[in-house]
């Protein structure tokens, strides 16, 4: 079961499965396998997706030859999983789930889910350990995102990725549309009908979006995704591994 804040405050949400908000299934962690390559915003890398990664094996991006390093004048490789996550909606009533194991995305025109990650860019801890330096460049970015639950719909739908312009925490993340977002998405990608599969976004303005994030941490508020097209079914949502997952979000960077 899931929690919510709802404008009436707090109260028990079941996952949706049907419209009357039963419950949402995560669906099973299998060892299927499934390429795809998806086309991003910039035009000029790829999103990829992967089937029946687990956690111990959630591509990295990293060259195994590469040390990770907390030296800007070396450089490295750094991946963080989220500080904070969680999604809202307007499905049944305006909600806010931030301590579940599934993001969901949807949007059927006349409700939605949308999911929000921040990451901690300037002083996280990066899972090859260290920190990103102060003052580093960064060279490349890419979000990883576990795709555990396939759309009850039959066919891809295009998603985007966009920088969060006010502030909000797991604890206090607005009902409704959530917080406000950039004009402009950073990325875009395409959620597929085949699930379990790992998607990893790069491109559009990803680099110069977690280069700010570093620079000016009070100012990082993550990126929130969604569905912005194509078929939907509100009722079964696309559902992707959240932070308190064995499969959260990633974010995989590498700096001088």
């Amino acid at each position: 079961m899931l929690g919510f804040v709802s404008a009436c405050g707090l109260v028990a949400y079941e996952r949706l499965d049907a419209p009357d908000a039963a419950s949402i299934d995560a669906g099973p962690r299998d060892s299927s396998t499934s390429d795809a390559t998806i086309a991003d915003a910039g035009g000029t890398d790829s999103s990829t997706t992967d089937s029946g990664t687990t956690d111990a094996g959630f591509d990295s991006g990293t060259d195994a030859g590469t040390d990770a390093g907390t030296d800007a004048g070396t450089g490295g490789t750094c991946t963080l999983v989220p500080s904070d996550d969680g999604t809202t909606d307007d499905y049944i009533g305006t909600h806010a789930v931030t301590n579940g194991t599934t993001l969901y995305t949807s949007d059927d025109g006349a409700s939605y889910f949308r999911s929000f990650v921040r990451f901690d860019v300037a002083s996280g801890t990066c899972a090859e350990g260290g920190t990103i330096p102060s003052g580093a460049t960064i060279l490349t970015a890419q979000l990883q995102l576990r795709l555990v639950q396939s759309c009850g719909c039959a066919s891809n739908s295009p998603h985007d990725l966009r920088v969060v312009t006010a502030t909000w925490s797991e604890s206090s993340l607005p009902v409704g549309p959530g917080p406000t977002v950039a004009a402009t998405a950073t990325s875009t990608f395409s959620a597929t009908t085949t699930a379990p599969s790992t998607f990893t976004i790069n491109g559009g303005t990803l680099v110069s979006a977690v280069q700010s994030m570093l620079a000016s941490p009070a100012s990082n508020f993550g990126f929130r995704f969604g569905q912005t097209g194509g078929t939907s079914n509100n009722a079964t949502p696309w559902g992707w591994g959240s932070r308190e997952s064995a499969n959260p979000p990633r974010l995989v960077v590498t700096y001088q």
